[in-house]
């Protein structure tokens, strides 16, 4: 049992990841001796739980009232900081104090957990396409990704959806080339419930999707070298 108060601001954990996500990456690693990657912890969503079963993980987040804690909007917010100390986690848990999508990729992870951080109005100046390239980049060799993405509800409304930061139908495929066998995805035509948090403090409703893939192989880069003959007269 948590502390009363600590839990996150956001509602509950994405139980489908709870439930069944991290519970496969297990069994494909058979090991919690892994490197996992949550590219926004926001104030430890899906974090806390994460490392509870076990694994460590980085995990970044530039909103400093998340990290440390503080009130946005009608939500006081207890820090990640504070949460990793009570459940002493500080072992597990890697916070990065950044934007992920404004970083250059350096390190490789075994599972990328990417839960709504491409819709987030903090990341709506950075492409989608460039923020697809940086998690998709992120991922080992045979590792995992599961993306939990917004999808807009009316597909020629680029104002209440703009185009980097809400998906078309069908858009997400075509980020996965053959290096990447997808397990997965599915495209709601329902909106998903979702409570009242910072930034969105009323009861609101999303139309989401979710991928999860495997990288197959990573594209290899080669250097080719030429040699130009003149052919003399």
């Amino acid at each position: 049992m948590g502390k009363k108060g600590y839990g996150s601001c956001f509602g509950y954990d994405y139980q489908q990841y709870t439930k069944y996500i991290i519970k496969y990456v297990e069994r494909h690693f058979n090991s919690k001796d892994i490197k996992i990657l949550i590219p926004n912890a926001l104030d430890g969503l899906n974090v806390l739980a994460t490392a509870r079963r076990g694994f460590k993980l980085d995990c970044y987040e530039s909103q400093n009232e998340f990290v440390n804690g503080g009130n946005i909007d009608k939500f006081n917010i207890i820090g990640l900081k504070e949460k990793i100390n009570y459940f002493n986690l500080n072992d597990k848990i890697n916070i990065i104090e950044k934007n992920f999508f404004e970083q250059k990729v350096e390190k490789e992870y075994d599972f990328v957990f990417c839960y709504k951080s491409l819709h987030f109005d903090r990341n709506k100046h950075i492409s989608k396409e460039r923020k697809m390239r940086k998690l998709l980049s992120s991922v080992k060799e045979n590792g995992l990704i599961y993306i939990y993405y917004h999808i807009a509800d009316n597909e020629h409304d680029y104002i209440n959806y703009p185009k980097e930061q809400y998906f078309r139908k069908l858009e997400m495929r075509n980020y996965f080339d053959d290096s990447w066998e997808i397990i997965d995805i599915i495209e709601n035509d329902i909106p998903s419930f979702d409570v009242g948090h910072p930034f969105n403090s009323n009861d609101h409703t999303h139309l989401v999707g979710h991928v999860f893939a495997i990288k197959k192989y990573k594209r290899r880069k080669y250097k080719y070298t030429y040699k130009i003959f003149v052919a003399e007269n």
